[in-house]
């Protein structure tokens, strides 16, 4: 069982008068309980009492609390001979009361067998459950919220019990659920508001759902086509859910999604290179379709747009210098990707102001540095990034200069190092290159006889801030030997929205090209970056 809400607070006897209140609590059988969490909660005020895993005895809890009304949530597991987990059952208790100034004891009867409704979903078309929680949100009688959850993977089963419009307070329940076939997933959040309904049987029907196509693109360069995918559940009320299945990359993995609440879903893929690339949490409509382009290359570090939650890479705070490119991108309007923790084959960081250097890492994180005087300088970033980890994979060269002076663009008092509510963090003039790539097959493989390129250059913003500079040049070159030699590639557009285009030469066959860019704005940033191995000409030309 999960429990999320305010802190526990311990009632004393200075603050309510106390009374003797004993749990007995069964299993299946009958017997007394040793598989069971138990907590307790005042409703009136979870402030009063929030008692959570109460301690068993034998089946039997005692503990002392203030008169009032009170709801218990009990999460069962059964286990086979071998200990393994053959089932949960959640039994929720509402409306229960302790009197005041009886001077006697409280007894609660819970029996396991109380949760006797077992949480089915049908789907339209056949998918095994690869996942299940049953989530109870309880407000109290003051407004605060808490939410219960017991939650299940695989096939395990999960029973559940009816419970009525509570007198004090609110209730509302949410049933999550994930299932997969080989090439297809539902995703499926039904809420209902005011009880825990009697019938736990859900049908996820045609209409209802959204249809979401991830097109999974392979680096030509990476051996395996493991990756995993993330569904992300935002309710305003539960918080947040999170579903996992596995993802093969190379291939297309529809998603069939569904909120009967406020709920909005958002996914998540992690590619065999291990890099995790988020979407921008969406409202699916239902009966639309949908088409995400996940790991379409190249990757390459990007500038992307930070909200609440997330430290600014890219900022100052005072005397506080952060400086790192930890963010990636991909072909997906709106995608920021992270390398997992330890997983680049190689990163290398170097930090310079105004031409002397400050400071280096090979740590993914941003770069800090102390004590940077606050009068206008230039900043410069230089990192070598190799994502893949072998000979074919896609590496970057990028070189930032940024101009800083103290009035840069605010992001909030405590986005970035150093930061507060007196020293806000500020934004640095950080231009990025957005790589879309036409003509890719889920290979990474192109075999158009003309290569098209669609290169936006933006600048970093965080929590709305960053610069406004028009950019104002733009260049783009392509190298079929290595980087050894360089061809000037076609370009069209202007103000950070190109098109450049080059020759996929049948000589060239087999050829993994190298893409280099530059880009300036109207107040002297620049950017040059250099992506290896960006994608596999084919030979059918």
């Amino acid at each position: 069982m999960t429990l999320a809400g305010a802190s526990a607070q311990v009632p004393t006897s200075a603050r309510y008068a106390l009374s003797p209140v004993q749990l007995n609590v069964t299993d299946l059988t009958g017997a007394p309980a040793s598989n069971a969490l138990v907590t307790l909660v005042n409703t009136d005020s979870f402030a009063r009492l929030r008692a959570d895993q109460v301690p068993l005895s034998d089946g039997v809890a005692r503990i002392q609390a203030p008169a009032g009304h009170y709801m218990l949530v009990a999460s069962f597991h059964d286990e086979d001979a071998a200990g393994n987990t053959t089932a949960t059952r959640q039994v929720v208790m509402d409306d229960l009361t302790v009197p005041s100034g009886t001077g006697g004891v409280t007894a609660f009867n819970v029996s396991e067998a109380i949760a006797s409704d077992r949480i089915t979903v049908g789907t339209p078309r056949p998918a095994t459950q690869n996942s299940l929680s049953d989530e109870v949100l309880r407000t109290d009688a003051t407004g605060a919220t808490m939410t219960f959850s017991a939650d299940v993977r695989g096939t395990t089963p999960l029973y559940v019990n009816a419970v009525d419009t509570p007198a004090t307070g609110t209730l509302s329940n949410m049933v999550v659920w994930s299932g997969s076939a080989t090439d297809y997933g539902y995703d499926l959040a039904f809420v209902s508001k005011d009880k825990v309904p009697a019938n736990e049987s859900y049908q996820a029907r045609p209409a209802q759902l959204a249809t979401v196509r991830n097109r999974l693109y392979k680096s030509p360069g990476h051996s395996s086509a493991s990756g995993n995918m993330t569904a992300v559940l935002t309710d305003p009320g539960f918080g947040l859910s999170l579903t996992f299945r596995p993802a093969t990359f190379g291939t297309v993995l529809t998603d069939y999604v569904l909120s009967t609440g406020e709920g909005t879903w958002s996914e998540e893929m992690t590619t065999p290179d291990h890099v995790t690339f988020t979407s921008p949490t969406d409202q699916y409509v239902a009966g639309r379709a949908y088409t995400e382009d996940w790991g379409k290359g190249p990757v390459a570090p990007t500038s992307t747009v930070v909200w609440n939650g997330r430290a600014c890479a890219m900022c100052t705070a005072g005397g506080t210098l952060n400086i790192g490119l930890e963010s990636l991108g991909d072909s997906g309007p709106g995608h920021s990707g992270v390398l997992l923790f330890g997983m680049p084959a190689s990163y290398h960081l170097t930090a310079y102001r105004d031409g002397t250097r400050i400071g280096e890492t090979t740590s993914t994180q941003p770069l800090t540095t102390t004590g940077q005087p606050l009068t206008p300088a230039t900043y410069r970033a230089v990192a070598d990034l190799d994502v893949g980890g072998s000979s074919l994979g896609t590496t970057s060269h990028t070189d930032l200069t940024m101009k800083y002076t103290p009035d840069a663009p605010s992001a909030g008092a405590s986005d970035c190092d150093g930061g507060s509510e007196t020293v806000p963090c500020q934004v640095l003039p950080m231009l990025g290159a957005h790589y879309d790539l036409a003509g890719l097959d889920l290979s990474d493989t192109s075999t158009t006889p003309r290569q098209r390129l669609h290169l936006t250059v933006d600048h970093l913003a965080v929590n709305g801030a960053g610069s406004d500079s028009p950019v104002t040049a733009a260049t783009v070159d392509v190298s079929y030997d290595g980087g050894k030699t360089w061809q000037q590639a076609r370009l069209t557009g202007a103000a950070g929205d190109y098109v450049a285009s080059w020759p996929n030469s049948p000589v060239h066959s087999g050829v993994l090209p190298a893409i280099r860019v530059t880009a300036a704005d109207a107040a002297g940033n620049t950017l040059s970056q250099t992506v290896t191995n960006a994608y596999r000409i084919g030979s059918a030309q």
